[in-house]
Parts: structure tokens; sequence; C-alpha cells
């Protein structure tokens, strides 16, 4: 990050859109941005669920925690977000569209 970037919310979202954008779209996960479908994320949860984003994220911090990688931050950040994204939208098709709904 440039020095003279200022340390905000708003600039660590951007940097993991930036990333989620175009790591996702070199690996072939998709093509349509953070919030197009993410074929790749759908079909790894849909056949073994959340453990293997969980364990992308325990990773990425003990790596942060050998090599003190910011980029390490950013992928924690950007698995976290399509755990809590599918979550989402899976509670609203169990639940009908009510997201609410138990």
């Amino acid at each position: 990050m440039p020095k003279d970037q200022e340390l905000s919310f708003q600039s660590f979202a951007g940097a993991v859109e930036n990333l989620m954008t175009t790591s996702a779209e070199s690996k072939g996960y998709n093509q349509t941005g953070v919030d197009g479908p993410n074929e790749v994320f759908d079909f790894i949860t849909s056949h073994v669920g959340d453990g293997h984003a969980l364990g992308e994220i325990i990773f990425k911090v003990l790596r942060y925690d050998r090599k003190r990688n910011p980029e390490d931050l950013l992928k924690v950040a950007a698995w976290a977000f399509l755990m809590w994204r599918y979550h989402r939208q899976r509670l609203e098709e169990d639940n009908h569209g009510d997201p609410t709904a138990e």
C-alpha cells in the first residue's frame, strides 16, 4: 500500500474488492465482479460445506502470523465476505426468501 494512502475502512474494503475482483477473474471463479456469482465457491460449499472456506481463513491467519504480509488479512476478509454472503443466500433459499425465519 502506498504510504500516502489513508488507512481507513473504505481503503481496506476497496483493497479487498480489488483483490477479489482480480483474483476471482484470473482464477476463473467469476467474470462478473465481486457481487456476481462465484461458481467455484458455490460448488465447493455445496459439496463439502464451509470447511474449505474456514480452512482458508485459518491458513491465512497463521501465514500472516509468520510472515506479516498484510495481503493475507485482505484474503481473510475476502473469504469471510464470501461465507457471509452465501450464508445469507442459503438462509433465504431455505426460508423461502425470509432470512429471519427459523
